[in-house]
């Protein structure tokens, strides 16, 4: 454990779940009543959730204690930022905006199964080592992600290839980031299960705004 760090800047890697103890965070499912995709027509993905009731990962409102991060995966919705209004007590969210104003659609040999099967996850606390910023780290980290695991949750954001726009559209605060999830990834390799969950070489980056309950979902190219 990196224990020079604060809670709050401490990053963990999202893996496999390969305790008979359930972690209560987990990929897919369908936990929550997420909004229709205007293209798609149906329910978004539930990508991950993550239980964040434990003090240790974030320091967030007791009325919050987990958050889904989500968004449709077979449309061009997200290739541009979304926000979205979630509601921690009814398990479900609304759309906001959603910046992006071309329609298309995945084809239909390219479509990712919705919705995302059920596979508990862990996170694993990443070390010191991850968080550096010299170009080996930021290669070995483009090898692993996708690989080793899905994505990074909690901390500070990496390989970023911009500073992400951390500005809540709601109320003008400062959004606090929560996870990054690859979509070039090897789930085989990861969770050892057979699911299709390519959806580009692109990083979805997940903010909260935990004062008016924004969402916001941040695409970049990696």
């Amino acid at each position: 454990m990196n224990s020079n760090l604060s809670n709050q800047d401490r990053g963990y890697k999202i893996v496999k779940n390969k305790s008979k103890t359930s972690s209560g965070h987990f990929f897919g499912g369908t936990t929550w009543t997420l909004p229709e995709s205007k293209i798609c027509k149906e329910s978004m993905h539930q990508i991950l959730t993550l239980n964040v009731s434990e003090a240790a990962l974030m320091k967030l409102e007791n009325r919050i204690a987990e958050i889904p991060l989500f968004s449709c995966l077979n449309c061009s919705l997200f290739w541009d930022n979304q926000h979205f209004k979630v509601d921690f007590i009814n398990k479900s969210a609304t759309i906001l905006q959603q910046d992006q104003e071309e329609i298309e659609q995945q084809d239909e040999e390219d479509r990712i199964v919705n919705p995302l099967p059920l596979i508990s996850v862990a996170l694993r606390e990443a070390s010191s080592r991850d968080n550096q910023t010299d170009d080996d780290t930021i290669d070995r980290l483009f090898s692993e992600l996708g690989t080793d695991y899905i994505g990074r949750a909690f901390g500070k954001p990496i390989i970023a290839q911009d500073a992400l726009d951390l500005t809540c559209i709601s109320c003008g605060g400062e959004m606090q980031f929560i996870a990054q999830i690859t979509g070039d990834n090897d789930m085989e390799s990861i969770f050892n299960e057979d699911v299709d969950f390519f959806f580009g070489e692109t990083m979805l980056y997940f903010s909260l705004c935990p004062c008016c309950d924004v969402l916001k979902v941040e695409p970049q190219a990696i």
